[in-house]
């Protein structure tokens, strides 16, 4: 029974990194093309603009290596049946950022923030407007999405099962 949970959990680990592997390309793959939302993600996009917007705020908006980095984190939480800022092998929010090219060298200043969520389909919990709804009644998902500096955004949700995976990755690069 442990050498199968202990191959259980390798092959878990090796399907991660294929899948960041994956969204690396993918990144590469477009370096010129434009960021395109799938519907569910750019409501969220929209919810949390309103959010800022009623607070004074600039809005945010798409960054490619950004949304990379949501998407592919909302379809590793999916697949390796786990809920965490944290990635399936341990890496912060802030390295995964980084190795979906959202990168720190060059920059005299970077930020980031992240909030993740999840919920039933077929439920309020998950649509996009609720989402966000719910992380405004969060302090700390709050303060998030009303950080001013932030510019750039990116967000993830992959569906799985009965279960719909939101990540809502942002930050500033400054020169």
């Amino acid at each position: 029974m442990r050498a199968s949970a202990a191959r259980s959990r390798v092959l878990s680990l090796v399907f991660a990194a294929l899948l960041t592997a994956t969204a690396v390309l993918s990144v590469a793959a477009t370096a010129g093309a434009a960021v395109r939302l799938s519907g569910l993600e750019q409501g969220v996009l929209t919810a949390v603009n309103q959010a800022r917007a009623a607070h004074g705020l600039a809005p945010v908006h798409a960054q490619r290596q950004l949304v990379c980095a949501a998407r592919s984190h909302s379809r590793s939480m999916a697949h390796l049946d786990y809920f965490s800022h944290d990635s399936a092998d341990g890496r912060t929010f802030s390295a995964r950022l980084q190795q979906h090219g959202y990168v720190r060298t060059g920059y005299a200043g970077w930020t980031v923030g992240e909030d993740i969520a999840n919920g039933r389909i077929g439920t309020v919990y998950a649509t996009a407007e609720a989402v966000v709804q719910l992380w405004m009644e969060s302090a700390t998902h709050r303060r998030t999405i009303l950080t001013a500096t932030f510019k750039d955004v990116g967000v993830g949700v992959h569906d799985e099962g009965d279960t719909r995976y939101f990540t809502l990755d942002l930050g500033r690069r400054r020169r």
